[in-house]
């Protein structure tokens, strides 16, 4: 079982999209089912996926990024964004004392941040195959989703 297996609704996907203007082209930690753009990275080996472990690839070669992973991996996904020189916009938890979200306020000092918006997390968030999921239809916390770019660092 895949206990990180979580999704959002197309809508809440297509809002962000509008918000942002921006249309990601790659969703980093996905499968078959689930995925929101048109090209994806999974866990393991499913159809039509890129590659298994998204962070044993490039992430600037293909555009835009849309991350959406366990909390316990966004400072790894910073990281690595760093290392790649890559852009993505990255959707969190609104937990303002979390370690990660300290690191992203920090980013809004350097030239790799480009903006982020807040949200509801009412009614975006689909069950995966965890039943017991924090992130699943019933959570109403709110989420925010940065653009994080840096590639021209």
């Amino acid at each position: 079982m895949d206990y990180d297996d979580y999704q959002i609704t197309v809508t809440f996907f297509q809002q962000v999209c509008n918000d942002m203007n921006l249309v990601p082209e790659v969703d980093l930690f996905a499968d078959h089912n689930n995925a929101k753009a048109p090209l994806f990275f999974s866990l393991s080996y499913c159809p039509g996926t890129l590659g298994v472990d998204a962070f044993g690839y490039d992430w600037s070669l293909r555009g835009l990024n849309w991350i959406f992973v366990a909390p316990r991996l966004i400072l790894r996904v910073i990281a690595h964004l760093k290392l790649c020189k890559a852009a993505g916009l990255i959707l969190v938890p609104q937990w303002k004392t979390s370690y990660f979200y300290l690191a992203l306020l920090k980013l809004k000092k350097v030239s790799a941040y480009r903006k982020h918006f807040v949200y509801s997390g009412k009614d975006i968030f689909i069950q995966g195959t965890d039943a017991n999921s924090f992130f699943g239809p019933k959570y109403n916390g709110n989420v925010e989703v940065w653009h994080i770019d840096f590639t021209s660092f």
